[in-house]
Parts: C-alpha cells; structure tokens; sequence
C-alpha cells in the first residue's frame, strides 16, 4: 500500500516578482516503509504559470546512501494553453536522459 505524509507547506516571497512562492514537501511509504519523497513549488500569479518540484526515489534507511537514490526533476505548466498542447504529444516536463530512468529498477 502507498501512503503519502504531508508536510504543512512553506511559504515565502519570490525574489523576482514579489509574489508568495509556496514550497510542498511530501513522503511516500510504500508498505509502511520509507519509499520516496517529491518537493514541489509554485508561485501565484508570477508570470510563468508552472509548478517545479523533484521526485527521489531509494533507499531511505538509515544506512541508505545517495548512491542508492535517484532524483527526477519535473515541471508542469497550468497555462492553459500549454495544457493544451499535452494533448498534441508535446511532453511538458523536464526529463532526464532516458537511460537514466530505465535503468533504475525502483
């Protein structure tokens, strides 16, 4: 079973704009274990209308290392018309190479 713990976001003021920038952190457990964790942020009413966030995935014990995880970034637009153009096949994400990911067995 998948289970998602989650933090009380953060909040503060984007550098560029001014706007409040709100920062989520969430744990998943995968049968009671720790199995991933995603950090996601996204700033209200800034210009560019997309949430930024990174997924790990790994070994999170206590005698888990970084070697043993492995990060993705990502990036969804909620502009409608960049939604829009999902539907035509045009992936929206900022993806690592894709040996990268088939590699990784998690």
């Amino acid at each position: 079973m998948i289970n998602i713990e989650f933090e009380t976001p953060t909040e503060s003021i984007c550098e560029c704009c001014g706007n409040v920038t709100v920062r989520l952190t969430r744990f998943v457990y995968r049968n009671g274990d720790a199995h991933a964790v995603y950090y996601a942020q996204y700033t209200s009413g800034h210009s560019e209308k997309r949430l930024s966030g990174l997924i790990g995935i790994g070994e999170w014990g206590e005698m888990g290392t970084p070697e043993e995880r492995i990060a993705f970034p990502f990036q969804i637009w909620t502009d409608e018309k960049k939604l829009q153009s999902w539907s035509r096949g045009r992936c929206r994400f900022t993806l690592q190479p894709c040996n990268i990911p088939r590699a990784h067995t998690r």
